[in-house]
């Protein structure tokens, strides 16, 4: 893979400053434009439909994780304190977050088979966790590298 992490850089020491948390989401998406853009070989027309259809996709799955996130926390911080038809409740919410998400993700990654090539879109899964394997993998060493300064 020819692709790097290395524009990724660590915020200045010293606590966290106003906007850095903005700053490192737009610094991800970057990484995450570059390396999708890289991996799939896309052209600049195939970019140009790729990435509105994927952002799409990603705010969609992004609220379906929200609600499905929001059920299980609630499950475990609650679960002694609710009853049975509580727990199923939040159960079936969580579970159709996840049934809402895998439909989401079967939709668009069609449409981004219609505008890039099935081949192309069919990697779109993997690529996702390769790109976030790699982002966590980095963050390790740069934390591992801050300690022993």
């Amino acid at each position: 893979m020819a692709f790097s992490f290395e524009a990724y850089s660590q915020p200045p020491r010293g606590g966290r400053k106003p906007g850095q948390r903005q700053q490192k989401k737009e610094r991800v998406k970057q990484l995450k434009i570059a390396y999708f853009t890289e991996e799939l070989d896309l052209t600049e027309e195939e970019a140009e439909k790729f990435w509105p259809i994927y952002n799409e996709m990603e705010e969609k799955m992004k609220a379906e994780k929200k609600k499905k996130n929001a059920a299980t926390t609630a499950i475990k911080n609650g679960i002694d304190t609710m009853t049975d038809a509580e727990v199923e409740a939040k159960m079936k919410e969580a579970l159709d977050a996840r049934i809402e998400e895998a439909e989401i993700q079967k939709e668009y990654l069609v449409k981004i088979g219609e505008v890039i090539g099935f081949k192309k879109a069919a990697k779109v899964v993997s690529l996702e966790a390769q790109f976030k394997r790699e982002l966590v993998k980095r963050l390790a060493n740069d934390t591992d590298a801050e300690s022993n300064e």
